[in-house]
């Protein structure tokens, strides 16, 4: 029975530093799905699951581990950091690299939401879905709760254009558990973005996680739990990619709703929010505008053709409050 209870806390853990990595929140697939605005029609609703593709599976083996250590930017980080690193590195309990996944997204979508998590958690709090909860210390720094007995810190330890490497250091507490269960994890986040022949832009983005637990009796309980554990870790990290497909179509097709989020959320500044609906409409412009180039090729595209859309959204919400 012992086994079991460290066992659940153990899955947790692993899952808060997950998703502490990314600073999203977890949520069901229906969750994704009813996000979704409601006001888009049916016909034109894109289906978010056609927007996410499985490039290769997950992997816990030894070649594999290996692979992920050599590929790791040690080289790259101030001495602090590297020890930071090296600690867990020395400590290690668990390995996982994730699917390597596939989005459908706009490159300033995707990289917005990894420079500003707190946004994205704070927008899960908008929609009343979350409590989770994602506070900027300082640039990199973040200490997280979820409000039901977890918490901690994240820390950026180095970020280029094509990855990003991060530090997390929680612990868990409940009445189901005999003791405070502590974990440390490193994630490491591959990505670059590829460009169909349609001009389609796929981001492509390979999640690597080395967790070490103090305690033994914690490690061998996650190390029993472990498949269990990887399911739910590899769901989640489709989750937070259907998320980011999710907000770059949203700002596409209903950038009017992205930008009542922004305005909505709580525990943000007004600079971020800012840049998130100025981010809505640049991405907004750039589609329609190129929509429209592509309908007719040989006609110049004027401003008013751009935001006849918001116009016509407008005009329909305002004949809709005055026949209620």
């Amino acid at each position: 029975m012992l086994q079991k209870i460290l066992g659940r806390g153990s899955a947790r853990s692993i899952r808060w530093c997950m998703s502490l990595g990314f600073g999203l929140s977890f949520l069901a697939m229906q969750s994704l799905s009813a996000a979704y605005p409601e006001k888009s029609a049916k016909s034109n609703k894109p289906r978010l699951e056609e927007k996410l593709k499985t490039l290769s599976k997950g992997s816990s083996s030894e070649e594999t581990q290996r692979r992920a250590l050599a590929e790791l930017p040690l080289d790259k980080l101030s001495p602090v950091h590297r020890t930071q690193a090296q600690e867990v590195l020395n400590h290690l309990s668990l390995f996982r690299e994730l699917p390597t996944l596939a989005v459908e997204t706009t490159p300033e979508v995707h990289q917005f939401f990894l420079d500003h998590p707190e946004m994205a958690v704070a927008i899960w709090r908008a929609m009343k879905i979350s409590k989770f909860h994602l506070k900027a210390e300082q640039p990199g720094i973040y200490n997280a709760t979820d409000n039901e007995g977890t918490e901690g810190r994240v820390e950026v330890l180095y970020r280029d254009r094509h990855q990003m490497l991060v530090w997390c250091d929680g612990v868990a507490e409940s009445p189901l558990l005999p003791m405070a269960i502590k974990a440390h994890s490193l994630l490491h986040l591959q990505m670059d973005f590829i460009k169909t022949k349609d001009d389609v832009i796929w981001s492509r983005n390979r999640l690597r996680m080395f967790v070490a637990f103090p305690s033994d009796a914690i490690e061998t309980a996650a190390k029993v739990v472990s498949p269990l554990g990887n399911l739910i870790i590899d769901r989640n990290l489709r989750e937070v990619c259907m998320f980011v497909a999710m907000m770059s179509t949203a700002m596409v097709h209903q950038p009017g709703w992205v930008e009542h989020i922004a305005r909505n959320v709580d525990e943000v500044s007004k600079e971020r929010k800012a840049e998130l609906i100025q981010l809505t409409a640049e991405v907004f412009v750039t589609a329609r505008k190129r929509a429209l180039e592509k309908q007719n090729p040989d006609e110049k595209v004027t401003l008013e053709d751009i935001i006849r859309p918001l116009q016509d959204q407008k005009e329909t919400n305002a004949v809709s409050k005055t026949t209620k």
